[in-house]
């Protein structure tokens, strides 16, 4: 058994990828099975969400029949280091209110989309929110987790703020930092601390 390798180059944008095998040539008996490590390298890598794929080759002696095994990289770019574009407040300063009528409101800008590279590139780099969180503290005390989404795409985004923990009790007058984070499908974490206070 011989391997190959293919990269589609399409919309690569100056990536080279390279993948090794710890053995270029397998030989598998009859009715069983081998263990085969394989390394993909990728090197000029771009700074905008992209995908790069190609096939794996695989072809058999004695035989003209190739099985191609698809293979797909995908990278984050460097929208993904801020995803938290804009946060903030409507009000930073209120009573505890309904959630029917919040005395305040929280906006966030999240995520990024990006044209693609050239001219003809008709494609989008999307970096999407994979969780969203937030928690509310008061002091040392963990007030409780406000929200929790997950799978958001770029966009702008609003909630309501009450000024009351999840049982609905109202906080205690004094500040209560809301923590903001966004987490990609990578697994970076932006995070955005936006202190607010409850009077009476």
């Amino acid at each position: 058994m011989h391997l190959g390798f293919v990269q589609d180059g399409v919309g690569d944008a100056g990536i080279t990828a390279d993948v090794t095998a710890d053995q270029p040539e397998l030989t598998i008996p009859a009715n069983s099975s081998g263990t085969l490590h394989v390394t993909l390298s990728l090197t000029g890598l771009t700074h905008t969400a992209s995908v790069i794929g190609g096939w794996v080759t695989v072809t058999t002696d004695g035989t003209n029949d190739t099985l191609r095994v698809p293979w797909a990289a995908a990278t984050a770019g460097d929208a993904v280091v801020n995803l938290i574009r804009e946060a903030g407040l409507t009000s930073t300063t209120f009573a505890p209110g309904k959630s029917s009528d919040p005395p305040s409101q929280l906006q966030l800008q999240l995520g990024d989309v990006e044209a693609g590279l050239g001219a003809d590139d008709a494609r989008l780099a999307i970096a999407p929110v994979a969780r969203l969180t937030v928690d509310l503290y008061q002091g040392d005390s963990d007030l409780g987790r406000l929200l929790d989404l997950r799978s958001l795409l770029p966009g702008v985004y609003r909630f309501g703020v009450t000024g009351r923990g999840l049982l609905g009790r109202a906080a205690r007058p004094g500040q209560l930092p809301a923590v903001v984070d966004a987490t990609s499908v990578d697994s970076v974490v932006s995070e955005r601390v936006l202190p607010f206070a409850v009077g009476q």
